[in-house]
């Protein structure tokens, strides 16, 4: 585990209460939790609280796909 595990877990705790309805700030979040922690579930979670806030959201969409990709590949 890396030393700084609880220092980004204090400033995901800090910040999601400071930028609760900031999609970029959301997407950030989902990439956290897709690429450097590997869990799919969580990521999503935070990429639909982006797109309820900005339908529209570029990022959201192509990441949520790209996790979609994944899972269809997992069961071939």
């Amino acid at each position: 585990r890396s030393t700084l595990f609880p220092y980004t877990t204090l400033f995901r705790s800090r910040s999601s209460k400071r930028y609760p309805k900031n999609p970029a700030f959301l997407d950030n979040i989902g990439s956290y939790w897709q690429v450097a922690k590997g869990n799919d579930k969580q990521a999503v979670k935070y990429y639909k609280k982006a797109l309820k806030l900005d339908p529209d959201d570029y990022a959201a969409k192509q990441n949520l796909r790209l996790i979609e990709r994944k899972k269809a590949a997992a069961k071939k």
